[in-house]
């Protein structure tokens, strides 16, 4: 049966250019079959206390080359991935080899691939000189056939590392995440009728229609900030997330009406599918609790993704778990 909402209804929502099309409603039911698929975290990682360190290594590196928030969040579900599968070694300058992979990977799935580093720039970055015998931030110590040799060395670790991170992915990197629905779903967040209905007390200012947007921007944000770090949405399907983002949001800005049937038929979830994990949403922010909280959500529906929800996520729960030690020396 054809979705009532429409292509041609769905047009008016789609502000971004690479939704702007005909093919619209087919890309969003796309991304909505892709996340049945996602791999379920089961955080079996002995090195979760790491995470934190790793997240803001890559947001780090992320910002300063200019990254998109989507391609950080790909970039940590397939951190999550890869650790929920390996052992990680415990030298730093291994876990921030690894971080980058899982980063540049999620770069390369965004068709961003100009952005991603050379291999000397890379090894400037991290200090592989245990591994390489060459630190490269004394590079003028080595002669070239030591540099060569390096080069040579570090670029099959790189590879080697890719393939087994992609093997984790089970050689899939369409892995929606929250931003990916976030970003088309905030084209939509507000409009020039919520104006008349923003009531006092907002925090940010909310006069123009461009305050709102900008305001609302601010607040997304501030949220993905949280889900990123915060363990308790791992397994929370990315469209729930972000729907609850966008009422939350809304709510933020005093809209008295901050969930319409309209914003119901573009995300599909009725208000109270998403009303728990968008109060609970709001109490860590209010409370900032951006690291590490076992708070239960007890929401009717958790929002998890079942076991028979998709072929690869049947493949995991039919073999036997077993998490494997990264070994570095065998890249050698």
């Amino acid at each position: 049966m054809k979705n009532s909402f429409g292509i041609q209804k769905m047009n008016e929502f789609m502000k971004i250019k690479r939704f702007f099309t005909e093919y619209a409603h087919d890309i969003l039911n796309t991304l909505y079959e892709a996340e049945k698929g996602n791999i379920i975290i089961k955080m079996d990682s002995d090195q979760l206390q790491m995470r934190p360190k790793l997240i803001k290594f890559i947001q780090d590196f992320a910002r300063c080359h200019k990254y998109s928030d989507s391609t950080v969040h790909l970039g940590v579900y397939i951190l999550d991935v890869y650790m929920d599968t390996y052992i990680l070694s415990n030298y730093f300058e291994h876990q921030k080899l690894m971080s980058l992979v899982c980063l540049l990977l999620a770069a390369k799935s965004e068709e961003i691939d100009e952005a991603v580093p050379s291999i000397k720039d890379l090894l400037m970055i991290i200090d592989m000189s245990q591994d390489i015998g060459v630190d490269f931030k004394c590079i003028d110590k080595y002669d070239s056939k030591s540099i060569n040799s390096a080069y040579k060395t570090f670029a099959g670790m790189y590879c080697k590392l890719e393939y087994l991170i992609f093997e984790s992915l089970y050689f899939n990197t369409v892995r929606p995440t929250t931003m990916t629905f976030i970003k088309i779903f905030q084209t939509v967040i507000v409009s020039e009728s919520d104006i008349k209905d923003v009531e006092k007390g907002c925090e940010k200012s909310c006069e123009t229609l461009g305050d709102l947007r900008l305001s609302a921007l601010e607040y997304i944000k501030e949220f993905s900030e949280i889900i990123i770090v915060d363990v308790a949405f791992f397994n929370i399907q990315p469209s729930k997330i972000a729907a609850a983002i966008l009422c939350a949001t809304r709510k933020l800005l005093k809209i008295k009406k901050f969930w319409t049937e309209t914003l119901s038929q573009l995300t599909r979830y009725k208000f109270d599918e998403i009303q728990n994990l968008m109060m609970s949403l709001n109490e860590k922010r209010n409370a900032s609790l951006y690291l590490h909280t076992n708070v239960d959500f007890e929401m009717r529906d958790s929002g998890y993704v079942s076991p028979d929800s998709g072929s690869e996520t049947d493949e995991v729960e039919k073999k036997k778990h077993k998490r494997q030690k990264m070994d570095f020396s065998r890249f050698n």
